[in-house]
């Protein structure tokens, strides 16, 4: 009964609703494990462990050998490092509220400077120059017209 709960156990209830943070921690987990390739692997690890691949089977048929559980066993384990190294060596790998997508996008090359132009000396200069509106909203008439006028 409500009397009984404890007032944490009331707030509890009283907002009870979907984990979201639970959800995004799953989503977050399979985004990483599909953008470095470890389901595909684990997939692959499954279907050449599979009994009745590459050894007898049935009825009576011996199970793998203890040498070849050992190589899988390891196998499996070194793999399973090397995927914990690779999702910390990620920019999100140790914020856990943060999911940053690595892949390289190639339409967004073509939009990018390969040098800075002319007048500019540093990155911070150009990208400072590109924040500034240029809008009649912003600008007076007059200094509209002077920065979008044409450099014939």
């Amino acid at each position: 009964s409500a009397l009984e709960l404890t007032q944490e156990e009331l707030v509890e209830v009283a907002f009870a609703g979907p984990d979201f943070a639970a959800d995004f921690q799953h989503a977050k987990e399979r985004a990483l494990e599909d953008e470095l390739g470890i389901t595909k692997r684990r997939q692959e690890e499954a279907d050449n462990t599979m009994l009745g691949w590459g050894s007898w089977a049935g009825m009576g048929a011996p199970g793998p050998s203890e040498r070849e559980q050992r190589r899988r066993d390891e196998r499996r384990r070194k793999n399973e490092e090397d995927d914990a190294l690779r999702k910390l060596a990620r920019k999100d790998g140790r914020k856990a509220n943060v999911m940053i997508n690595e892949r390289r996008i190639k339409g967004h090359t073509k939009l990018q400077l390969a040098s800075l132009p002319h007048p500019f000396t540093e990155a911070d200069q150009y990208e400072r120059t590109l924040r500034v509106p240029l809008g009649p909203e912003w600008n007076t008439a007059h200094m509209v017209r002077l920065h979008t006028k044409p450099d014939v």
